[in-house]
Formats: structure tokens, sequence, C-alpha cells
């Protein structure tokens, strides 16, 4: 029996400066706008003492400041989705490799985070299945564990027993599903409730389970290596697969997928560190020699420690991501195919920007007499979950809108709703002002103009300063795209 010990008092498993941007993610698109008016209105009315009133309009500074800095960064290193739109399928595709169709030997589908229903079912509309039909093998990231009974703790993840069927009901006929068990959440419920996943999984029909220390990889198919680990844990244990010895799973004589759980919640572009680091692990193999003489404070973010030097051997011919809940941009560098995150396959979320996902359908065949393999074509698609409240059924169908803009971004979205939610809400409530108050409407009034100006002037400085450092940063990233080259 091992030890769980959480890596902070919440069992957040970032450092003190990842933690604060964290919250910072989950907090500002939905209250931005909310408390820069209701800054505005206090200071009008004069409610609070003046020195609370100037500590909350710096910390509002603050805040706004890191909000700006990390957009602009996000914005400079977006990437754009490869692929041309079929108008009769509604999703995306695109030919890697001109490979005789006959010579396909295997399908696979990769989802992403099959997030917690509670007490909703699932349904897979018909475009789901049609997108998976035929498929031999489908890859998803199990978000927590497996366990009917009740619990209090909100933070831990757990899946009830039969999402097992929901997923068997995907399409006719059912394909096999490898499901992956190694992410922040496996040891939220210690060792028990891991391998009683991962026994529950194994005994279903139809059903394998990857991900602990003893099976990080999986071939579904002689020449097919499929590898998992994470880099995020809540909780310290020692069987779930850890990224960091993932390249130690490379078979050279195989196509080799890495199924990762990585990188960081609700951001929608990959940061540029990212990138590079996306890159090497395509193009050559990286041994983590230094690995375990490092600080225990670095050891916690495997993504910034590529340590040792490049082997003989190859990298990985196709990553497919998960753990950030949003997608996140899908590309092709040089014969390689990278999708950084698949979003939330399933969810049973009520915020909007948790009910997206990329879902990836890819055909491996051989490319050659000595029997190599390569990936053939690919057909993607973005998803979308809409809860049913009344019948608690969550239908998941693909996303034809971001499919044919070809583009996912649900900030844009997220801050215009909130500022015409609040906004209603602040016109209606402006005469009850007046009157508690007895002030004249029209100075309420330009309360609200005030705070949506400095708002509007916020935004127009996010997207000049965005646009010129976009600009002058684009040769030096195609100097270095060619040197990767």
């Amino acid at each position: 029996m091992s030890t769980e010990t959480p890596l902070n008092i919440i069992g957040i498993p970032y450092d003190l400066f990842e933690f604060f941007r964290w919250i910072l993610k989950h907090t500002i698109y939905d209250l931005l706008y909310p408390l820069t008016l209701g800054v505005f209105v206090l200071s009008y009315f004069e409610l609070f003492n003046i020195y609370l009133m100037i500590f909350l309009i710096s910390s509002a500074i603050v805040i706004m400041l890191c909000f700006i800095y990390y957009w602009i960064l996000t914005i400079r290193t977006k990437q754009k989705n490869i692929g041309k739109y079929d108008d009769k399928c509604n999703w995306r595709f695109k030919m890697l490799n001109k490979i005789d169709e006959r010579k396909i030997i295997y399908e696979i589908g990769f989802v992403g985070d099959i997030m917690k229903m509670k007490d909703y079912t699932l349904k897979f509309e018909d475009n789901i299945v049609n997108f998976f039909k035929d498929v031999d093998l489908i890859v998803g990231n199990l978000e927590g564990i497996i366990n009917d009974k009740k619990t209090r703790n909100i933070n831990r993840q757990k899946h009830k027993s039969k999402i097992i069927q929901n997923l068997k009901e995907i399409t006719e006929p059912t394909p096999k599903w490898l499901l992956c068990i190694s992410n922040n959440h496996s040891a939220d419920f210690k060792d028990k409730g891991f391998y009683r996943t991962l026994n529950f999984i194994n005994s279903s029909s139809g059903f394998k389970a990857f991900g602990d220390k003893s099976l990080q990889n999986y071939s579904p198919k002689k020449g097919i290596n499929i590898v998992s680990g994470t880099m995020w844990n809540n909780y310290k244990n020692d069987y779930a697969s850890q990224f960091r010895d993932v390249n130690e799973k490379i078979d050279p004589k195989s196509f080799n997928i890495l199924y990762p759980h990585w990188h960081y919640e609700n951001e929608c572009y990959v940061r540029n560190s990212i990138i590079k680091k996306c890159k090497k692990l395509l193009l050559i193999r990286v041994y983590y020699t230094l690995y375990k003489y490092l600080p225990k404070m670095l050891q916690r973010a495997p993504i910034k420690n590529y340590q040792g030097s490049p082997s003989i051997y190859g990298g990985w011919d196709l990553i497919f991501g998960h753990h950030t809940h949003v997608p996140q941009p899908i590309i092709q560098h040089q014969k390689h195919l990278l999708a950084y995150s698949g979003g939330n396959f399933t969810s049973s979320k009520w915020i909007n920007k948790h009910q997206h996902g990329l879902i990836l359908r890819c055909q491996i065949a051989k490319k050659n007499e000595e029997g190599s393999l390569a990936i053939r074509r690919i057909d993607w698609s973005y998803t979308e979950c809409t809860r049913d409240r009344k019948g608690k059924i969550v239908h998941v169908d693909i996303d034809v809108e971001h499919n044919r803009i070809n583009s996912y971004d649900f900030r844009v979205t997220k801050i215009l709703k909130n500022l015409l939610i609040v906004s209603i809400c602040y016109l209606i409530a402006t005469p009850i002002f007046s009157i508690l108050f007895s002030k004249p409407i029209f100075n309420i009034l330009m309360v609200f103009i005030i705070s949506i100006f400095i708002i509007a002037i916020q935004f127009i400085a996010v997207w000049l300063i965005s646009r010129i450092q976009f600009k002058y940063k684009k040769s030096k990233s195609t100097i270095a795209e060619k040197y990767d080259n």
C-alpha cells in the first residue's frame, strides 16, 4: 500500500505561480466584466472604505495585466489546424501519405477526456456514430476512477460503472475500447480505487485498460505501439505510468503512438515552450538521465526538463494529448501527426467551455515492401456535449460550426456572453439603485457606460499589441521551422 500525499493543500499538482495562473483561467472569463463594473459601482456609491477600495482597484489592475500578458502570448502561438472541410460529412480530413487503400491494416479512433457523468446518460448522435463506424479501436482517457459509492469530496473524480455500457453504444458493431487510467486523478481514491478500476475495465467485454506502471504501453496489433503517461499527479503515487518514462517504451520497429496526459487546463492555444518540446518528441528520442538528480520542484513539471542526448531511434509517429479540457490545434510536422489535446469528449458540466472536444480517426497502412507503417489518411472533428436536464441525458454530437471555421476559442464568446448578461441585469436594476440611493438614473447609467468603455479599451489594446508582436515574431518562427526541418 503506497502512501498518497497531496502535492499542496487542495491537491492541485502545479507550483505556486502556475496555481495562480490556474485560478485566473478558471475565473477571469466569468468575472472580468462583473468585477470591473462592481468596482465602479462601489466607488460611485461610496459603500466601501477608501483603503479597501484602493486595494480592490490595485488587485484588479494586477489581474488585468496578467490576463493581457497571457492573452498576447497565446495569440502569438496560435497554430492553424490541418485538413479540408468535407461538406457531406461535416468534418475535416487530410491525406498524409499517398498509399493504396488496400494496404490499410488498422484504423484507430481517438477521443479526449471522458469526464464524470453524475446521474446523466450518454447518447451519441448519428454524426458520431458515422465518424467511428468500422474503426478497430477507440482510445480514450477515463478521467478518474470507477466507483458507485457516494463520496463527499468534489475534487476527486469518479465515474459510475454504467459509463462502460454507455461507451459500448457509440456505434454498431461495438469497437474495442482502450481506456487510459493514467492521469492526475489516478490516485484520488488511492491504490485500491485505481486497481479496482483497472480490473473492472479489463473484465468488461471489448474493453482494455492501460496506464499502470506494469502496462504503460499496449500493442493492439503487431507493429503498433501505444504508450501513455501522466505529467500531473494530484496525489503522489507509484502505480500510475508517468510521462517522464514514455520515451523508454518506444519500439524502433513499430508505429509509435503517444497518448499523454499533459500540459495546462483551459488553454485553447499551446505555449511556445511546449511547441518546441513537442517537436523534439516527434523528431528525436530524449532520455531523462538527469531527471532523478533534479530538485523536486523541477520534477513536478517534466515538460520543462528534457535532459540527455538523442538516441539512434526516431521519435513518435503520432501524438494525441489530453487533460486541457478544451480542444487544442491538430497539426502535421513533417510526416508526423500532433494533436495537442482532445479536450472533453464527454462532460455533464453546465460550463460551456468544458463541453467541447476533438476526435480523430486515423488509417494506418503499409508504406513499402518492408512493411513499415505510416498514416494514410486522417479524419478529425470538433465535438459538443448538450445537456438535457429533464431527461438526464448528455447528447454528444459533431460541432459543425467550429469545423467550418477550423478553429475553436471559447474566450471571445464567453466574454461577450458575460457582457450581455451582466449588462441586462445592471440596466434592469438601475431604477432600483436610483430609488435606494437617491441617485439620478442618468448618473447610474454613466457608471455603466464608463465601465463598458474601459473594458473596450482593454480588449482593443490586447488586440493591437498581439498583432504587433505576432508580426514581429513571424520571421523568427519561420527560420526556426526551417532549422527543425
